[in-house]
């Protein structure tokens, strides 16, 4: 390693989108996903924008999309349009690329990474968008095969650090909601894997009407402060994005309430974590930071908890100042006395359990009882 100069990390847009590595941004249709890589498009091909938080003035640059699904004519151009993009900079593989035996042929992954990358070579583009990612895979390639997909996506992450352009590649999410952000993508968790940067687009819990584009996973730089945006109509009458400024709602919250919504009011995670609150609640009352201890072993965000709580009538007793006044828990018609510590840590295993197969967070198989997850030693 003495051989090797340190380098900074390069961003295209700072802390969402590095140069030189492969990113993900995740999201279910209709959410925005594909407005948020033409409005990142419309930036680099003028080197300017008055719509990304926290862009950087840059050189202006050509990129080079793959996409599969929306319309060239009726679609992407007019967003461009809107975006105020410098169209003649944008260049269009639409799935298909270059011929094999005298005939075009639809382009995948990892077949056709060195036409991709002659074409970026020669261009100089700053950004690739791969939209959507499912579909430029090979049908040689198991989506959900973790070997596939890290096989599949090492040739295009070398591209990219070779070319020194980003890789950005849009992917849906699971059809059921999921405890935490990083593996609520559809396909192997290597795709997540494989990516330097994870961004997740939700709809905000609090207003329909809202998005919020979260961080999931960074290994490059600290992690970005999560945004949130609207679609709304320019005067094209083309789509566009409103930005609303920074949001305190992070990835695994919207992961959370995305599977509340999928799961219903009394199934999946909401039951797994009502069945917990009262197995815990029901032995002894406890104090707030005890519950949350207890439910990041489980997987469990603090926000989806809290909500559950407050659903099942949690009652929340007792003194102290700030942040720490009423932080003790007990069930609805239990007394919220002052308990002594118990014996030994209180955990709860259900048949839910079951649904993620395999090894569960703590490394056992479902129908035993995991050992809890303590945060510092004050807490064992």
């Amino acid at each position: 390693m003495s051989d090797i100069e340190p380098e900074d990390i390069r961003w295209l847009w700072p802390g969402y989108v590095p140069l030189g590595k492969l990113s993900v941004l995740k999201g279910d249709p209709g959410l925005g996903k594909s407005l948020l890589t033409i409005q990142l498009a419309a930036a680099v091909s003028t080197g300017r924008s008055n719509t990304l938080p926290g862009w950087e003035s840059r050189p202006p640059a050509d990129v080079v999309f793959v996409t599969f699904e929306d319309g060239l004519g009726d679609t992407v151009r007019p967003r461009l349009d809107a975006a105020g993009a410098n169209c003649s900079r944008i260049r269009v593989v639409k799935g298909i690329i270059g011929e094999r035996d005298g005939r075009e042929g639809m382009f995948s992954l990892p077949g056709d990474v060195a036409e991709l990358q002659a074409m970026v070579m020669a261009t100089h583009a700053a950004l690739v968008v791969i939209d959507p990612l499912s579909a430029s895979l090979s049908s040689a390639v198991d989506s959900y095969k973790d070997q596939d997909i890290r096989r599949a996506l090492a040739p295009i992450a070398k591209m990219a650090e070779e070319t020194g352009a980003a890789v950005h590649a849009v992917r849906h999410l699971t059809k059921g909601g999921g405890r935490r952000a990083i593996v609520s993508g559809g396909g192997s968790i290597g795709i997540a894997g494989a990516a330097r940067v994870v961004l997740m687009v939700a709809q905000a819990e609090d207003d329909p009407t809202r998005r919020i584009l979260a961080v999931v996973k960074c290994n490059v730089a600290l992690m970005a402060p999560s945004r949130a945006f609207s679609i709304a109509e320019t005067a094209s009458g083309a789509p566009g994005i409103e930005w609303h400024g920074v949001s305190s709602v992070t990835a695994d919250d919207l992961a959370a309430a995305r599977g509340d919504d999928a799961a219903g009011a009394t199934g999946g995670l909401r039951g797994e974590i009502e069945g917990c609150l009262r197995a815990w609640l029901g032995v002894r009352p406890m104090t707030r930071k005890e519950v949350i201890s207890q439910a990041r072993g489980q997987g469990f965000s603090e926000r989806s908890v809290d909500r559950v709580a407050t659903l099942i009538g949690v009652q929340r007793t007792g003194g102290g100042f700030g942040t720490e006044r009423g932080t003790m828990w007990s069930l609805p018609g239990t007394p919220p006395s002052q308990p002594s510590p118990p014996s030994q840590p209180i955990s709860a295993t259900f048949a839910s359990m079951a649904d993620i197969g395999g090894n569960g967070r703590n490394g056992v198989n479902a129908g035993t009882v995991p050992t809890p997850i303590f945060d510092t030693a004050d807490e064992i």
